[in-house]
């Protein structure tokens, strides 16, 4: 057989295999919005039998990869277009909608797709040429359960972000009390918090099956709340010596709970060893806190220097009321201005009205914390340029 020959049946078999591969593909969806397993099954067997046809040769091994990807991107495609995207698509206040658990349901497919097609792969990995794996392994990359996960996400850490702003109004916060008369339990808006947490986790993420996805997903929640919930503590105004305290056991309350969202906490990386270094923070004085940042800052110089603020006098105004704003402004602002060096800057303009104010009103003295927030300042400057 010449080689013309040869090349005209090689692009006959192509084009019957790549209809064979699709068909079990689109004919899953024909009728459903959701395939059945035995559907899923049915077209991993069909990809699993046309890489396992190639096997003595590479070329035509190759080419069939590249079918198998289409079939695979098809899958994807037809997957995607069935998602719902309803205005209740990521409401967690009641039961998951019919929209809800038709996302997860479809997710779920694809994730059991996807494994399969890594099983099959495996499980040939010694026979086929690198090249086809490659090809097939680079169709399943951007198959994933995140894009809907994210959209629960959000909901949930807006959510959380409400409840934190309610750290504010706890009166145990300016609380005039002994801390050491006896055990201090967790704030309510942190019980609620705990609850809100463990609920979404057994209704709505509980749904998806992806575990790499939902981890993800859940470390990305953990993170953002670690994050928002240090700003907020280190602007709590007023703050008395029992609101201190309370807040510390606040912190340690936090840890256990993302356990409903984290198996091991320490995978939330330098978020978590932030939230510890605020706990230790809480019980110190302001010197004790200036020395900690100088041996190694785990915390941000400009949050640091925000919560020295609450140990200052009336005149000492923290930066965001020197601003006029309120805390949910201030929160809004360091939404959109992420960058340290903003943020030292922000710190500072509030130190240098307070030294105008002093020198303006002829006062003869500094607050017993400002010589602290300005060696800070200037420690914070220092480690930007290095």
């Amino acid at each position: 057989m010449n080689r013309s020959s040869l090349t005209k049946w090689e692009n006959s078999f192509l084009s019957k295999s790549l209809a064979k591969l699709l068909e079990p593909v689109r004919s899953m969806w024909h009728l459903n919005q959701v395939p059945t397993m035995d559907q899923v099954d049915n077209a991993i067997r069909v990809i699993a039998e046309a890489l396992s046809i190639s096997l003595a040769d590479k070329n035509l091994s190759i080419s069939l990869a590249y079918s198998v990807a289409k079939s695979i991107k098809q899958m994807n495609v037809e997957a995607e277009q069935r998602l719902c995207m309803d205005s209740d698509v990521a409401q967690i206040i009641e039961a998951p909608t019919s929209s809800q658990q038709k996302n997860a349901d479809l997710c779920n497919a694809l994730y059991y797709f996807t494994s399969q097609i890594k099983r099959v792969l495996a499980n040939m990995n010694s026979m086929l040429p690198p090249e086809s794996i490659q090809i097939v392994q680079n169709s399943l990359k951007d198959i994933s359960s995140l894009p809907v996960l994210n959209l629960f996400a959000e909901s949930i850490k807006n959510s959380l972000y409400l409840i934190l702003m309610t750290m504010h109004d706890e009166p145990d916060l300016i609380r005039a009390e002994d801390p050491n008369s006896k055990v201090i339990s967790c704030s309510p808006y942190m019980k609620e918090l705990q609850q809100f947490v463990s609920r979404c986790k057994d209704i709505y993420l509980s749904l998806f099956n992806e575990k790499q996805a939902l981890n993800e997903c859940c470390i990305d929640i953990s993170k953002s709340c670690i994050e928002r919930f240090m700003q907020h503590v280190c602007n709590v105004r007023p703050i008395s010596v029992y609101g201190r305290a309370k807040l510390q056991a606040d912190c340690k309350h936090l840890e256990t709970s993302f356990a409903p969202l984290v198996n091991d906490i320490t995978e939330l990386g330098d978020h978590y060893r932030q939230l510890k270094a605020l706990t230790l923070l809480l019980e110190k004085k302001p010197q004790d806190i200036a020395k900690s940042q100088h041996e190694g800052a785990l915390l941000p110089y400009s949050l640091v220097m925000m919560y020295l603020f609450s140990y200052g006098g009336q005149q000492l105004l923290a930066p965001h009321v020197c601003a006029g704003w309120n805390i949910q402004k201030l929160i809004q602002w360091l939404d959109s201005h992420k960058s340290e060096r903003d943020r030292l800057e922000f710190v500072a303009g509030a130190l240098q009205r307070y030294q105008n104010h002093v020198r303006q009103n002829q006062i003869t003295c500094y607050d017993e914390v400002y010589p602290v927030l300005l060696q800070l300042l200037d420690e914070g400057r220092k480690s930007l340029k290095k």
